[in-house]
């Protein structure tokens, strides 16, 4: 090994026991601080505090727990107090002793640190909002200002209200009364005039019954009168019946020879009907025959037309074609000569 080894292997041991040294001193600080903290806590009865209150939480968080651990909220949201010290310096002790470092320190003042400043932040909006609340109790105030003088009209118009009431009850009474005054002068004039209505009416039944005896005298003479006359006319029905029946009888039998005389000539009629129903029928037959007839001569006469036609039309043709009978008849050749002689001659 080298001398420069040497001497850097002496530095780094030299750097390992300061810090070594720097550290120990620190313990041995840092237990004297515990052990007095301790005491004072003894002896003034300190609060324990639970060792997670180093983990980092938000407001609303610690806000919940607070309330649900000691029902009410804090005035801190971290608490200072020598608990809090104490617990702090003890878990640095530990750090220190064991693990020779302080990063969990380090971590933890960082924590307080976020924490302190969302107190800040929280306090501010807690300012803000406490303005905002003071000027919704000015507006809550003038609106109950406002709210008081519409009660105070509402209750004077109240009070015109009830006085409106109660001169409606006193002329409601007023009015009560003469209607009941008018009432019993009404039933009294009532009285007076049902009295003199009964007495028109009775001497009424008894004119009525006077004249109702009347006539029932009269209705009696009638009744015999009528019927001696309705007897004069049941005779005289009587006797129109016996001349009816016996005209009725004569009639019938003059309806009974008329019918039978009806009923030839019916029958002779229905002769003639079919003795004439036969002649048409002779009659419709003859001239669907003469009809056939014409119609054949028609019809053979136009045959006969288009045959002649037919023939001139063929003849004409024999006679131009020289067919048949109607063919030229061609001449000798010596004729012809001689015939030529004698036209040079």
């Amino acid at each position: 090994m080298s001398t420069e080894d040497q001497f850097q292997n002496v530095l780094h041991s030299e750097q390992n026991t300061s810090q070594d040294l720097s550290t120990e001193m620190c313990i041995s600080v840092l237990q004297e601080m515990v052990d007095a903290l301790l005491i004072l806590k003894s002896i003034g009865h300190w609060p324990d505090i639970d060792s997670d209150i180093f983990e980092y939480d938000t407001p609303e968080q610690r806000f919940k727990k607070e309330i649900y651990q000691q029902g009410n909220v804090s005035e801190s949201l971290c608490p200072q107090n020598f608990s809090f010290i104490t617990i702090f310096a003890t878990n640095l002790l530990e750090e220190l002793k064991h693990e020779r470092s302080y990063l969990k320190f380090s971590n933890s003042v960082s924590t307080i640190q976020k924490m302190q400043l969302d107190e800040e932040l929280l306090l501010g909006e807690t300012s803000k909002k406490e303005i905002i609340v003071k000027k919704l109790q000015m507006c809550l105030d003038s609106e109950r200002d406002v709210s008081i003088d519409k009660l105070v009209s509402s209750m004077e118009s109240i009070g015109k209200i009830k006085d409106q009431i109660e001169n409606f009850y006193i002329q409601s009474e007023i009015k009560i009364n003469y209607l009941k005054s008018w009432e019993n002068s009404k039933l009294e004039m009532q009285e007076i005039t049902f009295s003199k209505l009964i007495e028109e009416i009775t001497e009424d039944i008894k004119t009525t019954e006077a004249n109702i005896n009347q006539d029932i005298r009269v209705h009696e003479e009638i009744e015999i009168a009528m019927s001696e006359i309705i007897q004069g006319f049941e005779e005289r029905v009587e006797e129109w019946k016996n001349k009816y029946y016996e005209k009725s009888k004569e009639m019938n039998e003059k309806l009974d020879v008329l019918q039978t005389k009806q009923n030839k000539q019916l029958e002779i009629i229905a002769n003639y009907k079919e003795l004439y129903a036969k002649r048409q029928q002779e009659i419709d037959d003859y001239k669907k025959h003469k009809i056939e007839q014409e119609r054949l001569r028609l019809e053979k006469e136009e045959k006969n037309k288009k045959a002649t036609t037919i023939q001139a039309w063929w003849r004409g043709v024999m006679v131009r074609k020289g067919f048949g009978k109607f063919r030229k008849k061609k001449e000798k050749k010596g004729k012809k000569k001689s015939t030529d002689k004698k036209e040079k001659k």
